[in-house]
């Protein structure tokens, strides 16, 4: 599931990115307001991808689980903390800080 989570958003396919969310997902970034269902976080995203560009994901751990390194370009843009029942994605915490993304040892630019 990661894997296409992965290949979805380098491609930018909300599409398939929504596709793997559960109804009731929920995508919190504190301190933002979360979006909450799998239909808003997609128009969510769909404005999101268009303004951010492209993206790489880079597999990560945080809070024994299973989390991506995002980033643009080569600067660490987010932290993802991915949550799932086995199936699909039943949340996702973005935390836009690259300092909290930094604290799990992750690099601040990609090399090369």
């Amino acid at each position: 599931m990661l894997a296409r989570y992965v290949r979805a958003w380098e491609a930018a396919d909300v599409a398939s990115l929504v596709a793997l969310l559960r109804e009731d997902a929920v995508l919190a970034m504190p301190p933002r307001p979360s979006v909450i269902g799998a239909r808003s976080i997609g128009g969510f995203l769909a404005e999101s991808v268009s303004a951010i560009g492209s993206m790489r994901l880079v597999a990560a751990r945080a809070n024994w689980g299973p989390a991506l390194a995002a980033y643009v370009q080569t600067r660490l843009f987010a932290l993802l903390v991915i949550d799932s029942d086995g199936e699909r994605i039943t949340r996702i915490h973005a935390y836009a800080d690259p300092r909290v993304a930094t604290r799990f040892g992750l690099p601040a630019q990609l090399g090369g």
